[in-house]
């Protein structure tokens, strides 16, 4: 463990001006071993729209300027803020129940950015091999459930929906249904518009080959199961599905881990877990650590009369030739405070998972837990879903839960030290850890 960290943290705060609260969001550099904070840019664009490359290399930037908004890249060491590189078109779609916005996303080494603008239904594309010169495409290239078009166009009638893309879009899963028994008639026909029409989904594999999408049926959903949710690595080898089998009664997951390099056949649907609920799932960059959360069904209870919702967190290893057995990470934990994909962070080098605790007391934690042994390292008191490892894989920036306060610490717990605090008012986002 090295005795201090290098690098740099990079954090945002969220202030509130006038009587609309108009929120203002400033990007700020912080050194890992203290000093003061030193303010990189004032107007980000939105929520989310700054990203650190998890090599550490790579900071992407989407700032308003006046009423133009523009996307900077900065580059270790210096992460000086130079002229930006391109306009970007950033557009909010606002429905009744849900606010659609632009999504940032940076790859591993940096090499490739996104940015989505879901109005329009189009993803910019910036690559550094053609000198960050921008390409756009049509459709939402995204990881959290969103289309290409050059895809969707493979999945005919209304039952069918492209999901999740691995970062270049060389691998997309699609999910789509059939309808049980399949239409031959009018009647047929009529029945299948109904509620409750029996229908069978599957999961289809789209690889890139060529300029063209090639299709692989990975894995076939019994006609009594209801898919619930579909992912991909940012690398495109691994994909992952969840479907609950009947799910009116027994209310049983399965979980199924499928990977373009298993030597028995490409894309073998393996299943990795079945529990009775699950909160989140969570892949590594390269796909080979899986990280879910487990509960048995109707457990749980309210938490403030003393008795937990007991979430559990696992992971699952590939090893190149299957997948490993379980290994705890941590638990329980709330499921109300932490949901979604907040499950679990894995470590650059896949060493390493951070995962939440809590106990009866209303103590939360961020246990560090060691891969693949499954040893704890280390606990930090923290609730909150803002965190990122350092590069190296040695260290934590984090803040508590409701907190206006960033720490750093290592892995193992010891070390830690108070970086940076908000101005009252203000709230913070930790954004991450770069060289």
């Amino acid at each position: 463990m090295p005795d201090q960290p290098t690098g740099t943290i990079f954090v945002y705060t969220i202030s509130y001006q006038g009587f609309s609260l108009t929120k203002q969001r400033d990007l700020y550099r912080l050194s890992p071993t203290g000093g003061a904070a030193q303010l990189l840019c004032s107007n980000l664009a939105g929520p989310g729209m700054a990203a650190v490359s998890k090599d550490g290399t790579t900071l992407a930037v989407v700032a308003r300027e006046q009423d133009k908004v523009f996307l900077h890249i900065l580059s270790a060491p210096g992460w000086r803020m130079q002229s930006p590189v391109a306009t970007v078109t950033y557009e909010i779609e606002r429905g009744q129940e849900v606010t659609y916005e632009p999504e940032l996303r940076i790859s591993y080494d940096g090499s490739l950015i996104l940015v989505t603008n879901p109005k329009q239904e189009v993803t910019y594309q910036y690559a550094r091999a053609s000198g960050w010169k921008v390409q756009e495409k049509k459709g939402l290239q995204s990881n959290s459930g969103m289309f290409v078009q050059e895809a969707n166009a493979l999945i005919t009638g209304g039952g069918g929906a492209v999901g999740p893309t691995s970062m270049d879009a060389g691998v997309v899963m699609a999910a789509y249904y059939n309808f049980v028994p399949k239409s031959h008639g009018v009647l047929d026909s009529f029945r299948k518009m109904m509620p409750g029409a029996p229908r069978q989904h599957a999961i289809a594999i789209l690889e890139r080959a060529e300029g063209q999408y090639e299709p692989h049926i990975a894995l076939q959903v019994p006609a009594t199961g209801e898919l619930s949710k579909i992912v991909v690595s940012e690398n495109g080898d691994t994909a992952v599905a969840r479907y609950t089998e009947e799910p009116e009664t027994q209310h049983v997951m399965h979980i199924y881990a499928m990977r373009r390099d298993d030597p028995e056949q490409r894309w073998k649907a393996r299943e990795v877990a079945h529990p009775g609920k699950t909160r989140g799932i969570v892949l590594s960059r390269d796909g080979k650590v899986l990280v879910v959360s487990e509960a048995p069904w109707h457990s749980g209870g309210s938490f403030r009369n003393g008795s937990i919702y007991p979430y559990d967190v696992y992971a699952v290893i590939w090893d190149g030739r299957d997948w490993s057995t379980r290994v705890k990470l941590s638990g329980p934990y709330e499921g109300d405070t932490y949901y979604g994909n907040n499950i679990a962070t894995v470590s650059p080098d896949n060493s390493v998972v951070a995962s939440f605790e809590h106990d009866r007391e209303g103590n939360h934690y961020l246990c560090c837990t060691q891969l693949p042994s499954g040893n704890r390292l280390g606990m930090h008191p923290t609730g909150s879903l803002q965190h990122d490892f350092s590069p190296d894989s040695q260290w934590l920036a984090y803040m508590k839960l409701r907190g206006k306060t960033v720490y750093r610490a290592s892995v193992d717990g010891s070390n830690t030290e108070q970086l940076f605090t908000a101005a009252a008012g203000d709230d913070i986002s930790v954004v991450g850890w770069g060289k």
